[in-house]
């Protein structure tokens, strides 16, 4: 019963939301859960990812957001819900000045056709860092 009640509110929240959209003259407003929150409704009603997204895309989701090391991001990207948001950190004080790990981030994106990217950045203030030093003082 807690999940039919959560679905609901997601559903109420939409178009709630989307109503504001319309009025404010934004036209087809899309709204994006977390890949997580997708596999917990899996989880709870005991289904697929397919329908999981199948459910949230008729409740008015149209998309999803998750690390572009997301495990199930294949099977997430073939569903009914679409990438947004990709993010994940990038060390930027890596040896190599995060390139690699920004070309597989960005090709991630690509190949899956993610709207947007978030890159919080990890490692930027380290022990040693200018960044760091430049914070205490």
């Amino acid at each position: 019963m807690k999940g039919v009640n959560q679905m609901k509110m997601l559903s109420l929240s939409v178009m709630v939301l989307g109503a504001a959209s319309a009025a404010a003259g934004v036209c087809e407003p899309k709204f994006s859960i977390f890949a997580s929150d997708v596999k917990r409704i899996s989880r709870q009603r005991n289904v697929s990812i397919a329908e999981s997204a199948r459910m949230l895309k008729a409740a008015g989701v149209s998309g999803f957001d998750c690390s572009y090391k997301e495990p199930l991001l294949p099977e997430l990207a073939s569903s009914a819900l679409k990438p947004v948001n990709f993010y994940g950190g990038v060390n930027f004080v890596a040896p190599d000045g995060g390139a690699a790990a920004c070309e597989a981030y960005l090709a991630a994106a690509k190949k899956y056709g993610a709207e947007r990217t978030t890159t919080p950045g990890s490692g930027m203030a380290s022990a040693g860092s200018p960044l760091r030093s430049a914070r205490r003082g």
